[in-house]
């Protein structure tokens, strides 16, 4: 009889054990220059781009100023309302309730519509008819002339209506 001999494998392979050696050796450098080195790597290029902003003395400034996003228009009933020209964003329109006196009995406000004409946004409008005044959300301006409509409408038959322009540079 022959005797087998037995052939001894481990249990681990042993590319396994070096890719699990070189991965723990990553690892353990990377700890190393997170504590102790006080010089880390950067790039050729971004070391350059950091020592010419080190060493330039030029005030920077941003590459476009900055516009007012929003604004703010307090309109009065017998006044017509001039707005110059604006480069905000968008317009919020605030002031009291034209057209008619709310303290008549039986005269209440029915509609209020305020809408940009011209890229036909129809505002939000709150009104407060206890203290007489209304206020709208924020209206978006599109780049040049921008007609505003104002329309109050009161269950007497009695209605307010206003209209005026506000140019976007």
């Amino acid at each position: 009889m022959s005797h087998l001999q037995r052939i001894h494998r481990s249990r681990t392979n042993p590319v396994e054990i070096a890719i699990f050696s070189i991965v723990t050796l990553v690892l353990f450098h990377s700890l190393y220059t997170l504590f102790y080195d006080d010089k880390p790597f950067y790039h050729a290029s971004l070391a350059q781009a950091i020592a010419a902003q080190q060493t330039d003395q030029v005030q920077r400034e941003p590459a476009s100023s900055q516009a007012p996003a929003l604004l703010e228009v307090k309109i009065d009933c017998e006044t017509p309302v001039k707005i110059e020209s604006t480069s905000a964003n968008g317009v919020k329109i605030s002031g009291p309730l034209c057209g008619t006196d709310l303290e008549e009995s039986g005269n209440k406000l029915a509609e209020t519509n305020i809408v940009n004409a011209t890229n036909h946004f129809s505002a939000t409008v709150f009104t407060d008819t206890e203290l007489g005044k209304f206020s709208t959300d924020y209206i978006p301006l599109t780049v040049g002339n921008n007609v505003l409509k104002m329309n109050f409408k009161y269950a007497s038959g009695e209605h307010f209506d206003n209209e005026f322009v506000v140019t976007k540079n």
